[in-house]
Parts: structure tokens; sequence; C-alpha cells
């Protein structure tokens, strides 16, 4: 899912994360995860917030092409 940025902070990320935590109870599962691209804090403040933990994270860099 992505929300774009005029419309984050608005609900829409909450809506959907509570949508999937029931879709993965009802499947059974007891774990749900997220993949958050750098940047987006708002996201990453909805999740710490809602109680999910960093369990991996990763860096990169751009390199000149020559």
């Amino acid at each position: 899912m992505y929300i774009q940025e005029e419309h984050r902070g608005k609900g829409y990320g909450r809506a959907a994360m509570a949508a999937g935590e029931q879709a993965t109870l009802a499947a059974g599962d007891s774990t749900l995860m997220f993949t958050v691209w750098g940047g987006n804090e708002v996201a990453m403040n909805l999740y710490t917030g809602a109680g999910y933990q960093v369990m991996e994270e990763c860096r990169s860099i751009g390199l000149p092409v020559t």
C-alpha cells in the first residue's frame, strides 16, 4: 500500500493497518509485518505508536555510475 504524501496523516494507514490485522487473524496467522521505506516518518510513527517493533533496518547509498 502506498499513501501519497499529501494524504498521509489522515487515518488511511491506520484503517488499512487495522484491516490487515483483522485479515491476518482471520487467516489463522498471529504475526503481521510491514515494510516502511525510509523517509516516511508519518508511517514509522504510526507503526511505533501502535506497538509494532522494528525487526530489521537497512541503509543504502546511491553511487555515481562511471
